[in-house]
């Protein structure tokens, strides 16, 4: 199925940023919003040459233009809100630049614990402190754990999903918000990979 396309998709996104506000009253000042851009497509097995699906690996080529165009106008947007009586205040809305974090984090897979390869069929999640009545002790070996994608080739595994969070709690921190006890002093401490980066290099 096709998608609607680029500028439709953004404008999208505008539209229900603002039908909130518009919903929230006179508590509008109160409202702050995170937009996440898109990673790039090759970050999946489905789509790398020599791993992936022949048929993806096709589509990929088209695909990612697209997706590129729609992060730098969801940039552009968050940078130049229209005016508009529901529009949000300067400085309301935050971009996370999730593809820049991801194509960091898929030029050191080493670095981040990560191989290049799909789960198995059949891997569950684990938790940690466990469920009643589940496993106490993650019965799936840690290099099937650390793998990039499921078994279906797309999407992250735990691990990245992982990663993918450690960005965005980052991120959110440096506007200046608290995530419950996590700010900008005990983040650093508390995250995972505490002695990697924080951020993409420029």
């Amino acid at each position: 199925m096709k998608g609607v396309g680029v500028f439709p998709a953004v404008a999208e996104t505008q539209s229900l940023v603002e039908l909130i506000n518009e919903r929230s009253g006179d508590k509008q000042d109160d409202n702050h919003f995170v937009l996440i851009d898109l990673p790039s497509v090759y970050n999946a097995i489905r789509f790398m040459e020599g791993l992936g699906e022949p048929t993806y690996i096709a589509q990929a080529k088209s695909i990612e233009p697209v997706l590129r165009r729609y992060n730098d106008m969801l940039d552009s947007l968050v940078e130049e809100w229209p005016d508009g009586e529901n529009a949000p205040g300067k400085g309301r809305v935050h971009l996370v630049r999730m593809s820049a974090w991801m194509d960091h984090v898929s030029a050191n897979l080493d670095a981040w614990k990560l191989s290049k390869k799909a789960q198995e069929r059949g891997v569950r999640p684990f938790y940690t402190p466990g469920l009643p009545g589940q496993p106490t002790r993650d019965p799936v070996p840690e290099d099937m754990r650390r793998r990039i994608t499921t078994s279906d080739l797309a999407h992250p595994t735990e691990a990245v999903y992982e990663i993918i969070a450690r960005y965005f709690v980052t991120r959110v921190l440096e506007e200046g918000y608290i995530l419950g006890r996590l700010d900008e002093d005990t983040w650093p401490a508390r995250a995972p990979f505490k002695n990697l980066p924080f951020a993409p290099e420029s």
